[in-house]
C-alpha cells in the first residue's frame, strides 16, 4: 500500500485558511468596537471611523480573496466572537491603545507622535540654562524644571499645580519657557492656547484632548471681570 502526502489542492486551502486567519486577526487587532459611540475605533490612528462604509473602503484590500471578489471586513467583524471591544473613548498619553479607569475600559485617543529624543550638544544645554536662569527666583526655577521634568516621566498623571510668570518686560522669554517648551514636550497637538474670552466662553470643546494648557496674558477689562479674577478660586 503506497501512502501519498496532501495534494496541491490540498496544500492550497491550507494556505488560504492560513492567509484567511491572518487578514481576520490583523483586522480584529487594529479596530476596537466602542458602545459609548457605536462606531469601530482605528487603533493606529487613534480615532472613530465613521461609518461602515468607510471600514470597507479602507480594509476590504486586506481582506482574502473569495469567488466575484473579497471577504466583507464589516462582515467579518459583527461576526466575530472575539473582537476586542471597550466602554468608550478617552484620552490618556500614560497608556497605550486600550486602558481601564475606575472599572470601565476605553479606547485611547492619544496618539503619540513625538520624535525620539536626542542628546543635547553643550551649545544647547547653555542656551536653555541662561533662558531658565533668567527667572530670578532659584526655588521657583527648579520647581519649574522639575514640573516639565514631570511631563516626560509621568505622562497623563496629573498635578494640582501650574507654573505662573509675571513680568513687566516684553520680550524676556515668557512665552518660549511657558508656551513654546510645553508644546515641543507633548507635541503641538496636544498643546493648546487659551484666551481670556475663550476661558470665560459657556463652551470647552477647545480643552478636547488637550494635554498642555497655555492661558495667555490676561487683561480684565471692566470691574465685574476684575472681581471675578479674584474672587476664583486657587488652583
Amino acid at each position: 500500500m503506497v501512502t501519498t502526502g496532501p495534494t496541491t489542492e490540498d496544500s492550497l486551502k491550507a494556505t488560504a485558511a492560513e492567509l484567511q486567519r491572518a487578514a481576520f486577526a490583523e483586522l480584529e487587532q487594529r479596530l476596537i468596537f466602542v458602545r459609548s459611540v457605536e462606531r469601530y475605533f482605528d487603533t493606529k490612528y487613534h480615532k472613530i471611523i465613521g461609518s461602515d462604509n468607510a471600514i470597507e473602503h479602507m480594509f476590504t484590500p486586506m481582506m482574502p480573496r473569495k469567488k466575484g471578489g473579497r471577504v466583507s471586513p464589516v462582515k467579518v467583524l459583527k461576526e466575530s466572537a472575539t473582537k476586542q471591544t471597550v466602554d468608550a473613548l478617552g484620552f490618556h498619553p500614560g497608556e497605550g491603545g486600550v486602558f481601564k479607569s475606575d472599572g470601565d475600559s476605553f479606547a485611547n485617543t492619544y496618539r503619540n507622535r513625538l520624535p525620539k529624543p536626542l542628546e543635547p550638544t553643550a551649545e544647547e544645554i547653555e542656551k536653555i540654562t541662561w533662558l531658565f536662569n533668567r527667572i530670578d527666583d532659584p526655588k521657583y526655577r527648579q520647581w519649574l524644571l522639575q514640573f516639565y521634568g514631570h511631563v516626560v516621566q509621568r505622562p497623563g498623571t496629573k498635578i494640582k499645580s501650574a507654573p505662573l510668570i509675571w513680568s513687566e518686560t516684553q520680550g524676556n522669554g515668557k512665552t518660549t519657557i511657558l508656551k513654546m517648551i510645553p508644546m515641543l514636550l507633548v507635541g503641538s497637538w496636544y498643546s493648546k492656547e487659551v484666551t481670556f474670552g475663550l476661558l470665560n466662553s459657556d463652551f470647552n470643546d477647545y480643552l478636547l484632548n488637550a494635554w498642555h494648557i497655555n492661558l495667555t496674558e490676561f487683561r480684565a477689562g471692566t470691574r465685574g471681570e476684575r472681581e471675578a479674577i479674584s474672587a476664583a478660586p486657587p488652583v
